[in-house]
């Protein structure tokens, strides 16, 4: 049994020291959008820049736009929140590119939210369904695993 419990106390060393190891190569991403407020109907600009501590090889960078909707079902006696994707919308935006600390890893993407689509549920708004928006970041090093960041997004509806 203290074979196990070791072996379980692992997982955690492990992924701590699997996330060390992509932060020697790679800082966190930073984003910025093109306008103050994001509203439904209307396109907007995304720029992500990432720093690198070491020279690499980035394989790919896709930049997303995703929509969850967090709703209540009921089944029999049992009711239970359940979140799920109501948008999503994905760019390539980068492919097999050398960069170096001294010049970091910058992409553009342009997202439109469809007019169809509901606006950022207000924090102060009761019950269900809410809808939470956010950009989604995802870096694919050479030899390295993805690394993912995720940003919110206050969308409000059109006037």
């Amino acid at each position: 049994m203290s074979l196990l419990y070791f072996a379980l106390g692992l997982i955690p060393v492990l992924a701590y020291l699997h996330e060390l190891r992509l932060a020697r190569r790679l800082r966190d991403a930073q984003v910025w959008i093109n306008t103050d407020q994001v509203r439904v109907g209307k396109t907007f600009n995304v720029r992500v820049e990432q720093a690198l501590r070491q020279p690499t090889t980035i394989e790919t960078v896709r930049v997303g736009l995703v929509c969850d909707k967090v709703e209540r079902r009921v089944k029999g006696e049992k009711a239970a929140s359940f979140k799920a994707p109501q948008f999503e919308a994905w760019e390539d935006v980068k492919a097999s590119e050398a960069a170096t600390p001294e010049r970091p890893l910058q992409a553009k993407a342009k997202f439109t939210i469809p007019s169809d689509q509901l606006a950022t549920t207000p924090e102060r708004q009761p019950g269900l369904p809410r809808y939470a928006w956010r950009i989604v970041v995802e870096t694919k090093l050479a030899g390295a695993d993805a690394y993912r960041a995720e940003f919110p997004l206050k969308v409000v509806a059109d006037e």
